[in-house]
Order: structure tokens, then C-alpha cells, then sequence
């Protein structure tokens, strides 16, 4: 499945600066699942991201859907804002 999402250059810094935090806290998890995201974004096909991080199809299209209807609130190693 070939599917083409846009998303603003704010969500995409977000994005980036939640993989900047993963990577220093070393949560490996995290970091796929963020690059599964942008791949993703950025034309390549579920396998071809799948292929790359070493999971399988699926895992990449649930983190897309995820992405998509429920979209990263918390970023690890930053206290989460009271409300």
C-alpha cells in the first residue's frame, strides 16, 4: 500500500526533536517508531521502511494509523505540562 500523508514543518520538527530525545536516552523503540513515521511521510513504501528497521509490515502501518489519530504528546525525558 502506497499512501501519501503532508504534515506541517512544525510537526515535523516535533518529530525530530522527540528522536533527538530518544536517541539520548537511548530508547531504541522510540526511535523506530519516529522513523517509521517519516519514512513513511516521506514516500517510502511500508515495506521498504520495514525492510530497513528490521520489522515487519505491519508493525509500520499500526505506528502510521497511531501517528495519524493519536499524534505524540509526550516527549521522552521532558516532564509532562500540568494542566
Amino acid at each position: 500500500m502506497n499512501i501519501q500523508i503532508r504534515i506541517t514543518k512544525q510537526t515535523v520538527k516535533k518529530l525530530e526533536y522527540i528522536m533527538d530525545a530518544a536517541r539520548l536516552a537511548g530508547d531504541c523503540q522510540t526511535l523506530k517508531r519516529i522513523a517509521a513515521v517519516l519514512s513513511v511521510i516521506e514516500g517510502f513504501k511500508y515495506s521498504v521502511t520495514a525492510s530497513v528497521l528490521k520489522v515487519c509490515d505491519e508493525s509500520v502501518r499500526i505506528r502510521v494509523k497511531k501517528f495519524l489519530f493519536r499524534r505524540p504528546a509526550h516527549v521522552p525525558g521532558v516532564p509532562k505540562p500540568r494542566h
